[in-house]
C-alpha cells in the first residue's frame, strides 16, 4: 500500500532509460510503492530493494502478479512499457490504450479508470470510445497532444 493509503503498483517497462534506476528506487522507498518491472526491464529496481516484486508475467514472480492481477490493486501506474504483452491481439502498443481500457472497465466496472493516450493513437482507436458508452461505462480520457505517431517502430 502506498503512503497515501490506496493500493498502488508499479510497472516499470523496458522504455525506462537505464540512468533512471536511482529515480525509480527513490520514489519507490519515498512512497512506498512496490515496483514489478516486464521481463526486458529485469535489474531496472534491484531484485533485493524492499519494494522490488520482481517481473511480471509469464515466468514472472508471484508477488507481482498477485498484486497487478489482484482486486486490492486500485491504480498501476506503468512507466516505460506499451503493455502490448498484455493485448490479446498482440498487434504491438500503438493505439493499444483505448481498448484495453474498455475491456479492463468491462472486468472491473466497479472502479474508476483513467486512459491517457496520444493523439496519434486517438486518431486510430477512438472509436472504441463508442463502445465505452454502449456499455455505460465512465470514462475519463487525457489525450496528449504530440502532433505524431510517435510509438510506431
Amino acid at each position: 500500500m502506498g503512503s497515501t493509503g490506496r493500493t498502488i503498483a508499479i510497472l516499470a517497462g523496458s522504455g525506462l532509460r537505464r540512468n533512471s534506476e536511482t529515480d525509480l528506487a527513490d520514489v519507490a522507498s519515498k512512497w512506498h510503492i512496490p515496483v514489478a518491472t516486464t521481463l526486458g526491464a529485469k535489474g531496472i529496481l534491484p531484485e533485493d530493494h524492499p519494494m522490488s516484486l520482481g517481473v511480471f508475467g509469464y515466468g514472472g514472480s508471484r508477488w507481482a502478479t498477485d498484486l497487478i492481477m489482484g482486486p486490492e490493486l486500485e491504480i498501476l501506474i506503468v512507466i516505460g512499457s506499451a503493455l502490448s504483452h498484455l493485448s490479446a491481439t498482440n498487434i504491438g502498443p500503438m493505439g493499444a490504450a483505448i481498448p484495453m481500457k474498455v475491456g479492463s472497465a468491462a472486468a472491473r466496472p466497479d472502479v474508476p479508470h483513467l486512459t491517457i493516450t496520444g493523439d496519434g493513437c486517438m486518431l486510430m482507436h477512438g472509436m472504441e470510445l463508442h463502445t465505452a458508452v454502449a456499455h455505460q461505462q465512465l470514462t475519463t480520457l487525457l489525450v496528449l497532444n504530440n502532433r505524431s505517431y510517435g510509438n510506431i517502430w
